[in-house]
């Protein structure tokens, strides 16, 4: 996922991108898949959940679905029809009940098919997102909000990353450690910071990894 293109959405030399991405490759497969597998038994189906990020809340709950990107296909990956490995690896998908989405999250600098938003706060109800602003980049999102009819506009599921190689800014930041993700929209947004619940565990604290 690298190209002149994406280099210049975020600023840096291609060079810089490539060897950053093919450097996060080197991570422990191993301690990913037992860290990914690990996070996943405290995120069990019907938890209630919660993001709070820059003194925003968004509450949800968790449904069945699950999906670990740990750069390994085996034999259990086949049987469920995950054939494909994202590399550099490290992020765990955990899907969300549909309209269960009620609150607010503030996203952190994300990267979209349109280019970077800097910044934005989202707002749902009953799972819909309802209201959307961004200080600095107000055209960017109303245009991917927009281009998204108003009932798919929700929330799928969230990821929190694993890869402890993985930087901000090199165009994986779902698969950094501690960041966590809203997937369902016309992007995936980014918390770098945040603090993530299921019912009073703490799995994500301030951006860190809670083992």
């Amino acid at each position: 996922f690298a190209g002149k293109e994406l280099a210049r959405m975020l600023g840096k030399r291609l060079e810089e991108i490539t060897t950053h991405q093919m450097r996060a490759k080197l991570v422990d497969f191993g301690a990913l898949k037992k860290t990914g597998k690990e996070l996943e038994s405290r995120l069990p189906k019907n938890t209630a959940g919660v993001l709070i990020s820059g003194g925003s809340q968004l509450e949800f709950e968790f449904e069945d679905g699950t999906g670990l990107e740990d750069g390994v296909v085996d034999e259990e990956d086949i049987s469920t029809g995950h054939n494909m490995a994202y590399l550099p690896p490290g992020m765990l998908a955990k899907d969300v009940k549909v309209g269960s989405a009620s609150g607010k999250v503030k996203l952190s600098p994300t990267l979209t098919w349109l280019g970077m938003i800097e910044d934005a706060v989202l707002e749902f109800e009953s799972g819909r997102l309802v209201r959307w602003s961004s200080r600095s980049s107000k055209e960017r999102l109303d245009s991917l909000v927009n281009d998204q009819p108003e009932n798919e506009r929700k929330v799928s599921a969230v990821t929190v990353g694993l890869n402890p190689l993985v930087r901000y800014g090199y165009a994986q930041d779902r698969f950094v450690a501690g960041s966590v993700g809203l997937s369902g929209l016309e992007f995936t947004g980014i918390v770098r910071n945040g603090t993530l619940r299921a019912d009073q565990t703490v799995v994500v604290d301030k951006g860190n990894l809670v083992h």
